[in-house]
């Protein structure tokens, strides 16, 4: 099992190559002997493996850069109350630093929408009402296609 992966690492980088020069998957798959979906498995694993790597590393730059400017901004944000007289913040770096906060949320999908899962959700309301949860899905959808159409 162990020559298995060098060996399909090995076609799965040929496969990229050869797509990356134009060549259909139904053509690779013949130029390596595996089907056309075999073919497109192997580019998207590599393109996948390829592209993670260096993807994480720029965030993680750009992260540390955030990071950098935020410090940077910190102290003027939030001024010095313990100062004789109080320093206020100031509002300029105030604003940056959230605008910095912001940029970093997005970075790390913070800010991502939350997924709702209706169906589940349709089941176990249905459960708790004693109605049966599979009809309770059905007529929903059936409310929604009758909503979108």
């Amino acid at each position: 099992m162990a020559t298995t992966r060098p060996k399909n690492d090995a076609r799965a980088l040929e496969a990229l190559n050869l797509r990356l020069a134009g060549a259909s998957y139904r053509e690779i798959g013949g130029m390596l002997g595996v089907s056309g979906t075999t073919a497109f498995q192997h580019v998207q694993r590599m393109l996948r493996e390829t592209a993670q790597e260096p993807a994480d590393a720029v965030r993680e730059a750009e992260l540390a850069r955030l990071d950098r400017l935020l410090l940077a901004h910190w102290s003027a944000a939030i001024g010095d109350p313990k100062a004789e007289p109080p320093v206020p913040g100031d509002r300029d770096a105030t604003r940056m630093v959230l605008q910095i906060m912001d940029r970093r949320a997005r970075y790390l999908g913070l800010d991502a929408p939350t997924r709702i899962d209706v169906t589940g959700w349709i089941r176990g309301m249905a459960e708790r009402e004693g109605i049966d949860p599979e009809q309770a899905v059905r007529d929903a959808e059936a409310i929604l296609r009758e909503a979108t159409a």
